[in-house]
């Protein structure tokens, strides 16, 4: 097997990482605000008056970022008429069936 390397100038790097970084700096980036309980209780060993069992109640809560960018979209506020939206451009494509049964079977096979 070969191996191609390719290589780039100092300059021509300079002018990607410039690139990139004000095409980040444009992005507009949203959240999900992601929340869950933990509830357990704690039973002694031995029962007493003075040892009961105890509650314990816990929420975790993180930020998620969107990993879609909303650049494309304008800020007004667009009505659209439901009669005419297609259902074909709800529904998703063939290329993103395989994406998504790609990633579910990654978490299911975590999960197992």
């Amino acid at each position: 097997q070969s191996v191609c390397v390719a290589t780039m100038e100092g300059t021509e790097i300079d002018n990607m990482l410039t690139q990139i970084t004000n095409s980040e700096e444009d992005r507009i980036y949203t959240f999900k605000i992601v929340g869950d309980n933990l509830d357990k209780n704690v039973k002694p060993r031995h029962m007493r008056i003075d040892c009961q069992t105890e509650s314990l109640h816990y929420f975790h809560s993180y930020a998620v970022r969107d990993r879609v960018n909303l650049m494309h979209l304008s800020p007004a506020l667009t009505v659209v008429n439901p009669d005419t939206v297609h259902i074909e451009a709800l529904l998703p494509t063939v290329e993103e069936v395989e994406k998504i049964k790609s990633n579910i079977s990654i978490i299911v096979a975590r999960i197992i």
